[in-house]
């Protein structure tokens, strides 16, 4: 029968410390005593409306007050609130904190993605069968598996930081989805296989944009420059006139760029590359040195002037706007073709380098020290796709026509 005071607390003999309210209606609800306080709520939020429900989370504050943790009312938390807490953290912490790059990245995918899908929910109402749910359908819309943990890395960020620093949840749901769900960044998307023909194709179609009357900006040099080179996006767009130069070697002159800095995505110089290595020498065959010459002149452009800047003392072009405008435009118009859903992105011209060393007799070694590999090793698993595949295969074909011949 229902107690006739609501608000009267009556204890459950058999577990020390819980106790219930019985309703009107015959339903209870069920508190634990915690460190001078009633929780009457589960760690992401729910109601503890049966006895085993709030057995389960005395114990998991019993563990908590084991372990030297506090938990803190995570129902007044949204994860908007966590997230930008967490960011903030992030970025001034003393050990590793966040480049000012990886941090607007993350502040993009806050404000486009996370945020409007979780912002006003309570950071303990987020499960790890909602986070499992919400990967399966960012890897429906298309996205690859690393750009889809790239998206997702703000997500685990925060519910760890409300785990470990903030105690506003009692665990860490990101910790606990299924293997069949985790994503990684690092995993190898298919790239495109090209041939020679298509190197020519997109270069050439590069060029003729650039003589459009409605082009902004040129691209074909830089397009061809990140072709033949094998550059980093940044890198290519970090270069100045001063690194490409002429050096006398046994009596000929040979052209080299030093690769010493990169463009990054928010704008601004960074005077190292990307990776380990630190700079590299590149050399330039005489041709591509010769269109390096004529834009300098046609710019009268200095040392340190940006090589592919629109004018004398600009700026080079934003990242994003080299893909859209530049890179994306003339894939399109070059026909490139797309098979299985794979892209041709700026980052396949580096590909398309290295497969092209590797296919005229170039070692990983080799190619690798090019374009600025710590090790062969990364070179052979990475970037030596087919180069001229049906060319190749139909050079075996003919082989194997004479070696029937000959057997016969």
């Amino acid at each position: 029968m229902a107690s006739t005071d609501p608000t009267k607390r009556i204890a459950v003999k058999s577990h020390r410390g819980i106790t219930y309210r019985e309703k009107a209606d015959g339903s209870k609800r069920y508190s634990v005593y915690f460190k001078g306080r009633y929780i009457s709520k589960t760690d992401d939020g729910q109601p503890l409306l049966k006895l085993d429900q709030a057995v389960e989370r005395q114990g998991q504050l019993t563990g908590l007050r084991r372990r030297g943790e506090n938990v803190q009312r995570s129902e007044k938390v949204s994860f908007e609130t966590a997230a930008e807490a967490w960011l903030e953290h992030a970025q001034t912490r003393p050990r590793k904190p966040l480049s000012e790059d990886t941090a607007k990245e993350y502040r993009r995918f806050l404000d486009n993605v996370l945020v409007p899908r979780f912002g006003q929910r309570l950071i303990g109402s987020i499960d790890s069968e909602e986070i499992e749910r919400f990967t399966v359908e960012l890897l429906q819309k298309h996205n690859s598996e690393s750009a889809v943990a790239n998206t997702l890395k703000p997500l685990r960020g925060t519910l760890d930081f409300a785990h470990r620093h903030k105690k506003w949840i009692s665990r860490n749901p990101a910790a606990e989805i299924s293997d069949d769900y985790r994503v990684n960044c690092n995993a190898k998307r298919k790239h495109h296989e090209w041939t020679s023909g298509e190197v020519d194709r997109l270069i050439a179609v590069a060029y003729e944009r650039d003589n459009r009357r409605d082009a902004k900006q040129e691209y074909g040099l830089a397009i061809e420059t990140k072709i033949r080179l094998g550059l980093r996006l940044g890198e290519l767009l970090g270069l100045r006139f001063g690194d490409i130069l002429l050096e006398e070697v046994g009596g000929e002159k040979r052209a080299v760029a030093t690769i010493r800095r990169q463009w990054s995505n928010g704008g601004q110089v960074k005077e190292r590359t990307k990776g380990k290595v630190g700079s590299r020498r590149v050399p330039l065959t005489p041709a591509l040195y010769r269109k390096v010459v004529e834009r300098r002149l046609k710019l009268g452009a200095g040392n340190e002037d940006f090589v592919f800047a629109a004018k004398s003392g600009g700026n080079p072009p934003l990242q994003s706007n080299f893909r859209r405008r530049g890179w994306n435009a003339a894939v399109v118009e070059a026909g490139l073709r797309v098979e299985d859903g794979v892209r041709v992105t700026p980052h396949d011209a580096r590909h398309a380098a290295v497969s092209q060393w590797a296919h005229l007799g170039l070692t990983p070694a080799q190619a690798g020290a090019l374009v600025g590999h710590s090790s062969s090793r990364v070179t052979e698993g990475i970037y030596t796709h087919a180069f001229n595949r049906h060319a190749e295969e139909e050079t075996a074909r003919q082989a194997m026509l004479l070696a029937e011949g000959v057997s016969s």
